[in-house]
């Protein structure tokens, strides 16, 4: 004869008269010999791993800002490359090498600024994904839960600004080859 599965429960909830008295609940649920969690020991879990994932994104932006930055200087010479003729029209017209230096330094913090623009779209969408996410987990424990992840104003404009000063810094390099083209060499590039 084989051993009859025994039927019971996996997990019970426990609400506490006071809210003062939730620790003592919980500790004297322990001493029975069952595990026992508070709902503040759970939102201080769930705050450890966000703020090891913050480490983690926080090191995956910074390497996609280093590839943002190749990206542009990438773009901006080989715009150069492209646009040398146009070049030396300019500086055969009268255009000094600052104001070369001063177009393509403002053509690459426009491109730093549309990636900033795009990332933070994306960020936001990624944010409300995850909130649902997070919150379906939550209030399956019966846990009533809000938006956890959120995007500040301060935090918008300061990824905006971040990667547009990137743009313009990473266009300088190629600003400046383009202002030191010859103009007579330039109009003769095909």
């Amino acid at each position: 004869m084989g051993a009859r599965a025994q039927r019971g429960y996996n997990s019970l909830t426990v609400k506490a008269d006071q809210t003062s008295n939730v620790d003592a609940v919980a500790k004297s649920i322990r001493t029975l010999g069952v595990g026992a969690a508070t709902a503040l020991s759970f939102v201080d879990q769930q705050l450890q791993v966000f703020q090891i994932l913050s480490y983690v994104l926080g090191g995956i932006g910074g390497i996609a800002l280093a590839v943002a930055a190749i990206g542009v200087i990438n773009t901006m010479v080989m715009a150069i490359l492209e646009r040398t003729r146009e070049i030396g029209v300019l500086r055969a017209c009268g255009a000094t090498k600052a104001t070369v230096r001063r177009l393509f330094t403002i053509e690459a913090g426009l491109l730093g600024f549309l990636g900033g623009v795009l990332g933070v779209t994306a960020g936001f969408g990624l944010t409300r994904i995850a909130n649902v996410v997070i919150n379906k987990q939550l209030t399956a424990g019966s846990v009533k839960a809000h938006d956890i992840i959120g995007l500040s104003v301060w935090l918008v404009l300061t990824v905006i600004g971040v990667t547009t000063l990137i743009g313009v810094l990473a266009g300088l390099y190629p600003a400046m080859r383009a202002s030191r083209l010859n103009p007579v060499e330039a109009l003769r590039y095909e």
